[in-house]
């Protein structure tokens, strides 16, 4: 959504306010709690993707990062702001992808969104000089509360990410359950992801490639992530597929489909922004979180079923 686009907005001003401080409503206070609670819970998925994204728990667990946090949040009226200190790495372009749809403004749009600079996608960082001192920069993500519109690029939406500056990940609280941590965290690692996407692989959102990217990583670690290896790799890919071209013809309606065919391969299996080490032990600490009796997988494959549909013809 562009600058000069009215949003709706999740507070109303008290009249007998005499500063006429925002105060919000009950969806709104129950969803910002609850971020701030999944945020806080060191075995939460969401927490997981921010601990990645800051660089990877192996950072987390060096001595030198003990004087310096690699991520804080921070308490705001509509939510919580998320200042992570990640190392400031430059990435190298190895490929470009061929484009098969038109340019943007060729293409008709229900987006208005984000907009980034011209399309790149980084395939892979650089090889950095191990001899060289890394250096730390400050991104900060806003993640608020708030009922989105009925129409325009909110249309729809249980959340959706603005920006650039701030780069903010929006919870519509007039769709979603403010009171279900299984979705909100489901939501949560969706947009943290895409978040990822923009500011530490430089996706542009403008190019359907790079929206296709990003949608197919997005699914498969938010709506079609099993949590176990044992689940059914066909079963995740037809979710993963199915959602991600769900969501980028929602921006794309000509080009989604053959755009997520285009990059589903390398998309899929980029596991940025965890490592294998990450990765193993992020299950580890996962199944030492579920309670003893719950067939986790089962249910996995339940949600699998739920959230497939239709076909990719």
């Amino acid at each position: 959504m562009t600058d000069g686009q009215a949003t709706a907005k999740a507070t109303s001003v008290a009249s007998n306010n005499g500063n006429n401080k925002p105060v919000m409503d009950a969806s709104c206070r129950s969803c910002v709690r609850l971020v701030r609670e999944i945020l806080q819970n060191p075995t939460s998925r969401p927490r997981q993707v921010l601990e990645a994204f800051a660089g990877g728990m192996q950072q987390q667990q060096h001595k030198q990062e003990e004087q310096h946090p690699s991520f804080s949040l921070k308490p705001i009226d509509e939510g919580v702001q998320v200042d992570l200190r990640v190392p400031d790495e430059p990435w190298s372009l190895l490929k470009r992808w061929n484009r098969i749809a038109p340019p943007p403004q060729e293409e008709t749009s229900r987006s208005g969104g984000l907009t980034f600079p011209a399309p790149v996608l980084a395939t892979s960082s650089s090889l950095s000089n191990t001899t060289t001192p890394i250096r730390y920069t400050t991104e900060t993500i806003r993640i608020e509360c708030r009922p989105c519109e009925e129409t325009g690029p909110e249309q729809g939406a249980r959340a959706l990410i603005m920006g650039p500056n701030p780069l903010s990940i929006i919870a519509c609280t007039n769709r979603l359950a403010v009171h279900d941590r299984a979705e909100m965290s489901e939501v949560l690692v969706h947009e943290l992801v895409h978040a990822y996407d923009v500011r530490r692989l430089r996706l542009d959102f403008s190019d359907c490639e790079s929206t296709a990217y990003s949608e197919v990583r997005a699914a498969r670690e938010a709506e079609c992530y099993t949590g176990s290896k044992w689940a059914p790799t066909l079963l995740q890919e037809f979710c993963v597929k199915q959602r991600a071209i769900a969501a980028t013809n929602n921006v794309f309606p000509t080009w989604g489909r053959k755009c997520v065919r285009s990059v589903f391969a390398d998309a899929y299996k980029d596991p940025r922004p965890f490592s294998q080490d990450d990765l193993r032990q992020y299950v580890l600490r996962s199944n030492d979180s579920i309670p003893e009796g719950n067939n986790h997988s089962s249910n996995h494959q339940r949600q699998y079923y739920q959230a497939v549909g239709g076909s990719d013809k």
